[in-house]
């Protein structure tokens, strides 16, 4: 039965109360790997009502159960995704009525039970020598989107300018600096006046690029510095998203804009 408030001589302002805890709505569900609950799994609801550029996400983790709830949630489309290590990342949308509650079911798939799928699926994008490769696969397929700057291995080759400085500033849209301790200061003019707070709450808020290694999220702290150390020798792909609207899921709420390094490996 829905929550009322009781009628009071207060009665416009107990009103108000009855229509805002009946227009919240709740998801709740469990996250599986078809077989078993998965504990401990990252579960992300992202309004896509929401501006663009004010989207932040609502984070909870499965528990033993595998179970996981948001509530309090306002009426609209939304996108959620859950992610756990050695598991695929798995994602789906869905539309929430005003009071609605909605129990949903999130499936991971193992990464060892997923290289078969990856390297048939993925042939037409990804090219052989890395078709036994997940974290390449994951490069391609969102390369394929359209979405973002992509710099493959053979690019990064062709250009004589190999630091990380100078490949960045192929982007348009960023802002690269030098700092006098070396390391490199990276800003996208879509990122202006946005502050970010990270999904860890126990870190401050950042105006940053946030950076990833191997799909491995930096702390902004040291990512500067880390960044700088970088040469195209050692890179094998690099992904640039300038701004929230470009993000993918995995950086969402983590960052405005982002910069994923994919390492050198094999000849």
């Amino acid at each position: 039965m829905p929550s009322r408030c009781v009628v009071t001589p207060l009665g416009l302002l107990f009103s108000l109360c009855a229509v805002t805890a009946h227009a919240q709505g709740v998801v709740r569900g469990v996250v599986t790997d078809g077989v078993r609950p998965v504990p401990g799994a990252e579960v992300r609801l992202l309004r896509e009502d929401d501006d663009a550029n004010a989207r932040q996400p609502r984070v909870a983790l499965s528990s033993d159960s595998g179970r996981f709830e948001f509530t309090g949630l306002p009426a609209g489309t939304y996108s959620i995704a859950a992610r756990q290590l050695g598991y695929r990342l798995t994602s789906q949308r869905l539309t929430l009525a005003p009071a609605q509650q909605r129990d949903i079911v999130l499936v991971l798939d193992s990464v060892v039970q997923s290289l078969d799928t990856v390297s048939v699926t993925a042939r037409g994008n990804v090219p052989p020598r890395y078709e036994a490769s997940v974290r390449m696969s994951t490069f391609y397929e969102r390369r394929a989107r359209g979405v973002g700057q992509f710099f493959t291995r053979e690019e990064l080759e062709a250009h004589t300018s190999k630091g990380m400085e100078d490949i960045l500033r192929r982007v348009r849209g960023l802002r690269i600096r030098r700092l006098p301790d070396g390391s490199l200061e990276v800003l996208a003019a879509r990122c202006q006046g946005n502050t970010i707070r990270p999904a860890n709450l126990r870190e401050p808020s950042f105006t940053g690029t946030q950076v990833y290694v191997n799909g491995s999220r930096l702390d902004w702290r040291g990512a500067g510095e880390i960044l700088a150390s970088f040469h195209a020798n050692d890179i094998e792909a690099i992904e640039v998203y300038r701004g929230p609207s470009e993000l993918p899921v995995d950086a969402i709420g983590d960052a405005c804009a982002a910069i994923f390094i994919w390492t050198r490996f094999g000849s």
